[in-house]
């Protein structure tokens, strides 16, 4: 059975798609070729030419666009690999194009996946970063709707009135749970109390990293995100084998007539000051020994200087 449409949404690579939780007909989409698009899909018209709205957000690729289950607003993060040092995800509504609601910040590495979570009568917004940590972000009733929820829970809507002057228009997280087995990173070391001269909301609950309700090593997750964010690199450049487990991988690099296949492995306390080792494929590489010492020096440099900064 083959598929029921095609849609020629981008023109560059698809990222991520998401379907709306109001509407199950409009699918979202996001692209390295910078824009959000939204599609309308029915059995009418299955292969819509034209998207009923899009975002186009200057020359960044977008990574992740998530739609906001009580509304049509969506949350985004550009493409980790190609934009060290944005490590905000926003947030814009559907119909305003020309600025986000809201940026959050607070994670100190690209952000890799989001998703919506239904607590008590409000939807909470959970980011997962490259820095090992979890944050979990409520938004106000002033967010919400605009983001394009058209009503806030009454409950809800007593609760802020109790603290909407002492909250800026983001929540900071009301927790953050970290994967990462060292000490914890500074800004969760010594945390600044808000002064509050009312109760605080009730915390969310979230599972213990002592006991995941699935199990996994921090240092191997760690090595798999490297491995799908490389596949974001230059299309000349390929990721011809991963193999987490033993640490490896080999990468081929394909410029005119010239052809590079270089094998990696990486140590097991990579990257935490630990730089990986390369070697050449002599059956699959055609530059000369030279050019390999060379470039063999360049790239292992740069890589001791990148885990350095892990240090």
């Amino acid at each position: 059975m083959g598929p029921e449409g095609y849609i020629t949404a981008h023109t560059s690579r698809i990222h991520d798609i998401d379907w709306s939780f109001r509407d199950e007909n409009v699918l979202t989409s996001c692209s390295h070729d910078s824009t959000i698009k939204f599609w309308e899909i029915g059995s009418e018209n299955p292969s819509p030419r034209e998207p009923v709205a899009a975002i186009k957000i200057g020359a960044q690729p977008i990574w992740r666009a998530r739609n906001y289950p009580a509304g049509n607003g969506v949350a985004m993060v550009f493409v980790p690999a190609l934009h060290a040092g944005e490590n905000r995800v926003l947030l814009w509504g559907r119909h305003n194009s020309s600025s986000p609601v809201v940026a959050l910040s607070g994670h100190t590495e690209p952000v890799l996946e989001l998703a919506w979570r239904r607590f008590r009568e409000e939807w909470q917004l959970v980011s997962l970063s490259r820095d090992h940590s979890l944050r979990v972000w409520r938004l106000n009733e002033q967010i919400a709707q605009q983001l394009g929820q058209a009503t806030v829970d009454p409950s809800a809507a007593r609760e802020e009135s109790l603290t909407s002057t002492l909250v800026p228009i983001i929540r900071v997280p009301e927790e953050e749970t970290s994967f990462n087995n060292g000490p914890p990173p500074r800004h969760l070391a010594t945390p600044t109390p808000t002064p509050s001269p009312s109760p605080p909301p009730p915390s969310v609950p979230m599972a213990s990293p002592a006991a995941p309700h699935h199990q996994y090593s921090p240092k191997l997750l760690t090595l798999m995100q490297e491995f799908t964010l490389f596949k974001s690199d230059p299309p000349n450049l390929e990721l011809e084998r991963t193999d987490a487990s033993q640490r490896s991988c080999t990468v081929k690099v394909q410029q005119g007539v010239h052809l590079v296949r270089l094998s990696i492995s990486f140590p097991s306390h990579y990257p935490y000051g630990a730089a990986p080792s390369f070697n050449f494929d002599r059956n699959g590489t055609t530059i000369d020994i030279t050019s390999q010492q060379e470039l063999n020096q360049v790239v292992a440099c740069a890589c001791m200087h990148s885990s350095s900064a892990h240090l």
